[in-house]
């Protein structure tokens, strides 16, 4: 059966859980998302154990100078990442040359930089007082705009703004987070969609979380998931 378009997050502490939960979901999943818990304490070398089961996903939303991030993007291929964010505020300067390092990097491999528009742990309640000129899905549009035009064509963004987006820019690749099922509690999270209404709405791949990680049967989880989303893709 075809793998899922799903990077599954590993969002715990443990190197040994880690790895467990890529075992048990490799055959069903694209690949494996860590952030700052799992990358910071374990280094390039859980990159290369997960790499063996499927791409990596390194989700560290760099945020600075374009000099720094291009050796940063550039580091991060070199050790083995397929897919890697930055933050799409870094603005637009940026974003054009994150594109040309981008498409340079294509050329030995499959590559993605996406650029986070906003964290789905923001509401238009909580959105950071310079943003709040805008509504919230007014700013993740803006900041859409500016990336697709820098000529990156990722963008990370939760399920809410999803079919907004894929109107707006019917050729991004859209990942989406805050994925949850319907009888998941939503944690930090504040926009969270299921993983059909995401997909439905057009997602190109979704991220999930605890709702995998924390379940006693990984597989199963993602065989039931395979069942329910195969016919929409």
């Amino acid at each position: 059966m075809k793998k899922l378009p799903i990077f599954v997050a590993l969002d715990v502490d443990k190197e040994e859980k880690a790895l467990f939960v890529a075992r048990e979901t490799a055959p069903h999943v694209e690949g494996f998302k860590i952030g700052p818990r799992l990358f910071l304490k374990y280094g390039p070398s859980i990159i290369s154990k997960l790499k063996i089961k499927g791409k990596v996903f390194l989700d560290l939303k760099f945020f600075d100078i374009p000099s720094t991030m291009e050796s940063a993007v550039q580091s991060a291929f070199d050790i083995g990442v397929d897919v890697l964010t930055v933050h799409a505020q870094v603005g637009e300067e940026s974003l054009k040359n994150l594109a040309k390092w981008e498409a340079k990097l294509k050329r030995k491999r499959d590559f993605k930089i996406l650029a986070v528009t906003v964290l789905t742990s923001f509401s238009q309640r909580n959105l950071a007082p310079l943003s709040r000129t805008q509504s919230l899905l007014s700013h993740v549009e803006s900041l859409s705009d500016m990336v697709m035009k820098s000529g990156l064509k990722g963008l990370v963004c939760s399920g809410e703004e999803v079919a907004h987006l894929r109107n707006r820019h019917p050729e991004a690749y859209l990942l989406t987070p805050g994925i949850r099922f319907s009888s998941s509690p939503t944690q930090d999270q504040k926009r969270v969609f299921t993983p059909k209404r995401a997909i439905k709405a057009g997602s190109s791949a979704l991220v999930i979380g605890r709702p995998i990680y924390e379940s006693k049967d990984p597989s199963g989880v993602c065989t039931q998931l395979q069942k329910s989303l195969t016919p929409l893709l």
